[in-house]
């Protein structure tokens, strides 16, 4: 919900300037057009840790119908319908 917020800008600036957008050299499969990057640290331990590195991580694994949402509330629909189908699934 934060990440989608920071992207839309209703968060606050340093949260909203903290997300980078993936721009792969070429559009090798549809999911890099609305990846960001996962931000890396010098120790491994750290790495899958930050706010920023599981954000990022969590925010690639969404379907793009999910990350296309330009409204909160659509948003809130849309992962839940997909949470619960990963969920759910059989």
């Amino acid at each position: 919900m934060l990440t989608f917020q920071s992207l839309i800008s209703l968060s606050p600036h340093y949260l909203s300037d903290a997300f980078q957008p993936n721009k792969p050299r070429r559009a090798l499969t549809s999911r890099g057009s609305h990846s960001l990057v996962v931000p890396g640290t010098r120790t491994v331990v750290y790495t899958d840790k930050t706010f920023l590195s599981v954000a990022a991580g969590l925010w690639n694994k969404i379907p793009n119908d999910t990350k296309d949402c330009r409204n909160l509330n659509t948003f809130k629909k849309h992962l839940k319908t997909y949470l619960f189908s990963m969920a759910y699934d059989e």
